[in-house]
This record gives structure tokens, sequence and C-alpha cells, in this order.
């Protein structure tokens, strides 16, 4: 398509009578093939600057992504970290609190035990002493009470006591038998028959041996009395033993 140009005053009036318009010079192709390069290149490097900014706009959100996870992990290892901390602590606080109990219960075992040997021990110093005491008081008393009582006792059992039978002798009524072992054995100092004899004659308070003595004496005759068949020979040996 032509171009239709105005011409100048100029022109116009040098050339004389020539018509207004003329003809506008054709465009060249090579020109018009260039500049559609061009255009189309720097299409391309808008698109590639485009896409540039883009993948770095991921990559940094990616970076950022990466670098808020790795803060995350840390901050949850750093809470795993803190409660075994506090875990271990309690765990520790726990086995001393143990421990200590433990040592509570020992020391207070070991003091009860302690306690209950020297409570034996003084049970035992006190028995001890005791029986010295008695064996001490029985030596005193033996040769004038018991010794003599024994002797004499021992010397009216005949060699053959005990070896004859007894289910011959005659049956004897209990003042007839109380008669006869009063004949035959020897009397006792302060024995005691009766419950008034032994209101009357009861030791002074603490004089255990002799309220054991006088007790034996009592039961030993009032065993007697009513034990018909009882021989001399066992009744010299009860009353020596009492």
């Amino acid at each position: 398509m032509h171009w239709l140009q105005p011409t100048t005053l100029a022109s116009t009036a040098g050339e004389g009578s020539s018509s207004f318009f003329r003809k506008a010079p054709a465009v060249p192709r090579e020109e018009v093939r260039r500049q559609q390069e061009q255009e189309e290149e720097e299409a391309r490097l808008k698109q590639e600057q485009a896409q540039a900014a883009e993948e770095a706009r991921s990559k940094e959100e990616e970076a950022r992504l990466k670098q808020e996870e790795a803060r995350l992990k840390q901050e949850q290892s750093e809470a795993r970290r803190k409660q075994s901390e506090a875990e271990q602590k309690v765990r520790l606080q726990q086995a001393e609190e143990e421990a200590r109990r433990k040592e509570e219960e020992a020391a207070h075992l070991k003091e009860e035990q302690e306690a209950e040997a020297r409570r034996k021990q003084a049970e035992a110093a006190e028995e001890a002493r005791r029986k010295q005491a008695d064996e001490a008081e029985q030596r005193a008393r033996g040769p004038e009470n018991g010794g003599k009582k024994r002797k004499a006792a021992a010397q009216l059992v005949p060699e053959n006591a005990g070896t004859e039978r007894h289910t011959s002798r005659k049956c004897l009524t209990p003042e007839e038998a109380k008669l006869e072992r009063r004949q035959k054995l020897p009397r006792a100092k302060n024995l005691v028959t009766s419950t008034s004899q032994r209101v009357r004659s009861r030791p002074r308070r603490g004089d255990r041996n002799r309220e054991l003595e006088l007790h034996a004496n009592s039961s030993v005759w009032s065993g007697l009395e009513f034990c018909r068949n009882l021989s001399p020979h066992t009744a010299l040996r009860v009353f020596a033993i009492t």
C-alpha cells in the first residue's frame, strides 16, 4: 500500500505544476524481519526474566521453609532435652528419698534390736541376780531347816523301802493315819495344818521362799491325810523333798 505525502511549498514552487500528493517509499522486508526478531527476543528475555524471578522466589520460599523446619526441630529437641532432664531429676530425687527412707528404717530397726538386746540383757542379769540371791538364801537357810530335815528323813528310810507290796495293808481312818505319821516322822518346824494357822503364821511380805515352804508343807500334809494307801517310804521321800 502506498502512502500519499503532501509536497512542501518549496518543492511545489521549484517543480512547477506537479501534483499535490505523491507515493511514499516502500519499507524493506529485511527491516521488517529484523524488527520482528527483535520484538520476539525482547519477549523471550522478559519471559526468561519472569521465570528466573519466579524460580528465585521459589528457592527463597524453600530456603525459608527449610530454615523454619530446622528451627522447629531444634525447639522440639530442646523441649525433649529439658523434659528428659526434668524426668531424670525427678527420678534422682525419688531415688534419694527412697535411699533416705531405707536408711531411716534400717536405723529404726537397729535401735529396736539394740533396745531388745538391752532389755533381754537386763532381764538375764535380773534373773541371774535373783537366782544368786535365792541360792544364797537357800545356802544360808539350808543347814538349819532343810538340811537337818532331809538328813533325819533319810535316816528313817529302811533299806528295802519301796520294794514291799502295799495291797495287803489295812485301811486306816484319817485320824489313825495322821497319828501313825506323827509317830514315825519327825515334826517339821512351823508346820501349817489348817487355814487359821496359815493366816496366823503368814510370813512377812517379800519372804517368797518361806511362803513356798509353808505352802508345800501344808499341801503335802493335806494330801497325806486323804491318801490311805501311801507307803511310809513315799511319805518320807515327799517330806524330804519339801
